[in-house]
């Protein structure tokens, strides 16, 4: 018996990867990524750098974070980013320690990796507590929801009650000079809450070939991309006055349109025929594979890569069976286990794949099922 189950790998959590161009002002520099596996934390996929529309190299993977490169697009960045706003160390459960060998900031030269820094290069590893939570480096909004919404909400509503004008100068005539002030400390708050939420949303730039990655550790690390030495600055310098503060922006677009398949559609093979039919009559029909095991299958199938032409260019899975009665029966299976994995592997190397189920614009995508 075969039969189909949810496969939980690395979480089913994850929203769907999709295609998107992004742009930073003040660059000619376009970035076009599509992810071959789009339900995964890290998917591979290819990621394309253009400058002034010439393709300059491309990447196997697809970033879910934003990206940024030296103004000729010949050096691409990517910071190691949970949120965006902050960098965060990896940390194990149930261990009190961090780990401060973990990647934070990896530098490509024409696609290839060419420098890593690590996190004890650009944290001081020495003031943090080893409390096994994760910590988070890069400049942060730490801000109660709830306070957030009744800011905006009371300050909304004082200001279509009393106007900004009344509010301004707390006209005794027009409003109690209590109720002024509790309006004005909510407008003041929400007005601080939208600053600081800007900040952190444009808190690592690109400016005059510069990399500007900014800190909750009182200090900006700067990129040189002509030296690519890290060294840094007091972040005061760069908030000396937050309400003015601006970076270049990086505008992401994602493609809405393009119809990528579920996460557990597979396609069908050879003659038409769903995944899973066709590999239970191969499975049954292979004396070798069903010699004295029963029935049980269990195939997992981590990574089915097919391209444009309906070819499978890469496989990974695994094979287990569940029927084995006795001691004898586990050592026959596992004396011919590898037999087996290679005959299945070759019939789902071998098969046709329908080539309409890869999405449109893409070379090639990424199935997989627990069967």
């Amino acid at each position: 018996m075969l039969f189909l189950c949810v496969f939980d790998s690395q979480a089913t959590t994850w929203s769907q990867a999709r295609p998107y161009i992004q742009k930073t002002e003040g660059q000619d520099v376009e970035i076009r990524a599509k992810a071959y596996e789009p339900y995964v934390s890290e998917p591979f996929g290819e990621t394309e750098v253009y400058y002034k529309g010439k393709l300059l190299y491309t990447l196997d993977r697809y970033y879910r974070h934003k990206l940024f490169t030296s103004d000729d697009g010949t050096y691409l960045v990517f910071v190691t980013t949970n949120n965006y706003a902050g960098l965060s160390s990896v940390t194990y459960f149930g261990q009190n320690w961090i780990y401060h060998a973990k990647p934070a900031i990896a530098i490509y030269k024409n696609g290839i990796l060419v420098k890593n820094y690590e996190l004890k290069d650009v944290i001081d590893t020495a003031s943090l507590l080893n409390d096994g939570v994760l910590y988070d480096w890069g400049y942060s909004v730490n801000f109660n929801k709830d306070s957030i919404m009744d800011w905006q909400i009371g300050c909304k509503v004082c200001k279509e009650i009393y106007t900004k004008e009344v509010l301004k100068n707390c006209d005794t005539s027009e409003i109690d000079i209590v109720e002024c002030e509790e309006c004005r400390a909510d407008c003041d708050s929400f007005a601080s809450f939208q600053v600081e939420k800007r900040i952190s949303d444009n808190s690592i730039f690109v400016r005059n070939n510069i990399l500007y990655i900014l800190t909750n550790q009182g200090k900006v690390l700067l990129l040189d991309f002509d030296k690519l030495e890290l060294q840094s600055i007091p972040l005061d310098l760069m908030l000396k006055d937050k309400k003015s503060y601006s970076a270049p922006e990086v505008i992401v677009v994602y493609d809405t349109s393009t119809i990528l398949p579920d996460k557990f559609d597979l396609p069908t093979v050879d003659d038409g025929k769903e995944f899973e039919t066709a590999l239970k009559e191969y499975i049954k029909q292979d004396e070798t594979i069903n010699a004295g095991f029963g029935d049980k299958w269990h195939i997992l199938v981590r990574k089915l890569v097919v391209n444009r032409a309906g070819l499978c260019e890469e496989l990974e899975m695994e094979i287990s069976n569940k029927d084995w009665e006795s001691n004898v029966k586990h050592e026959v299976w596992y004396a011919n286990r590898n037999q087996i994995k290679a005959k299945v592997e070759h019939w789902l190397m071998t098969r046709q794949y329908n080539k309409s189920s890869v999405p449109k614009g893409f070379k090639k995508y990424c199935y997989w099922a627990s069967i």
